[in-house]
This record gives C-alpha cells, sequence and structure tokens, in this order.
C-alpha cells in the first residue's frame, strides 16, 4: 500500500500544479450548461457586444452568496462564462415570456420562477435603458442558465472577454 501512495501523491501534485499554472495564465473550464462544455481563456481586449465574457458576482449583488450555496457556477467553480447580451444605451424590454433587446427577442430568454431544485429565482433585472458603466450578460445557449435575467446588470469593467480554445457540444 505505500509503494501506491509513492505513486500517487506525486502525479496528484503535478496536476494541481499543472491546474494552478493553467488557472493563472487565463484558461478556465465550463461545467454548467450555459455554454458548450470545454476550455476558455481569458484576453486582454475589451469586450463588446456578442462576446462571451468571464465575471464573479459582485459580493453586494443579492445573487452572490445564493448562487454559490446553490452551486449555480458548476462544481463553484469560477468565474461565470456567459454572453455580453447588452451594453449602455441599449433598450431591455421584458415580459413574463421573453426579454428583448432593442426590439430583438433574446433566445432561450423566458424568466423562470423557480430553478431545476425547484427554489425560487427573484428577478433584479428591468426594463429600461443600460445605463452607462453597465451591462447585461446572457447565456441563450440553455434556457435554464442563470444569468442576468435574473442577477441583474454588471459593471461593464469587471467583465473580461474570453475565447474557446477547445469545446464539446
Amino acid at each position: 500500500m505505500k509503494k501506491i501512495w509513492h505513486k500517487v501523491i506525486p502525479v496528484l501534485f503535478t496536476l494541481l500544479l499543472l491546474g494552478a499554472v493553467a488557472f493563472y495564465v487565463g484558461l478556465r473550464v465550463n461545467v454548467t450548461n450555459s455554454l458548450p462544455l470545454g476550455l476558455y481563456v481569458l484576453t486582454t481586449a475589451l469586450p463588446e457586444r456578442g462576446d462571451l465574457v468571464a465575471f464573479d458576482l459582485p459580493e453586494h449583488n443579492p445573487y452572490a452568496s445564493i448562487a454559490s450555496s446553490r452551486n449555480y457556477g458548476g462544481l463553484n467553480m469560477r468565474p461565470y462564462l456567459k454572453h455580453l447580451a447588452a451594453v449602455p444605451g441599449d433598450d431591455i424590454q421584458m415580459d413574463e415570456q421573453s426579454l428583448r433587446i432593442n426590439g430583438q427577442l433574446m433566445p432561450n430568454s423566458a424568466f423562470r420562477d423557480s430553478d431545476r431544485m425547484g427554489r425560487p429565482l427573484s428577478r433584479f433585472l428591468v426594463t429600461g435603458t443600460v445605463p452607462t458603466g453597465k451591462a447585461l450578460v446572457l447565456s441563450g445557449y440553455h434556457p435554464m442558465s442563470f444569468d442576468g435575467r435574473y442577477f441583474g446588470l454588471l459593471d461593464l469593467t469587471d467583465l473580461q472577454k474570453v475565447i474557446p480554445i477547445l469545446t464539446f457540444n
């Protein structure tokens, strides 16, 4: 038994070290349904409407602790990855069935009253014009995604553009 641990421990240590280095250089893994499963890399480019972005929910957001306790990030992995759907000046219109940005229906944007486990979902997004410095992030990929429909607008400066490297649908 002792001989096995002499082989396993160095392998585990190496994997942890490689994972830490990969995270440090900007590699991120998505294991949620919000985007295709896979490997993404952070960039230094400024994000624009339609780009994939990475972000953490700020502590002052009412959903920050709820999302963590409910494991909305998938194995509590951070950051979240979504599409940048609306930027300052864009018009957001909502009803019970959908969300529109500048009049365009967003895919998979129907609001839900509860998550997959039946826990209630509140909405902090409101109809109106996106103010200066704010942004709306959405999935569009999966109707059950936890996104800006629920936690509302984020600071545009807190978003970092990401690029998919290797994804699986």
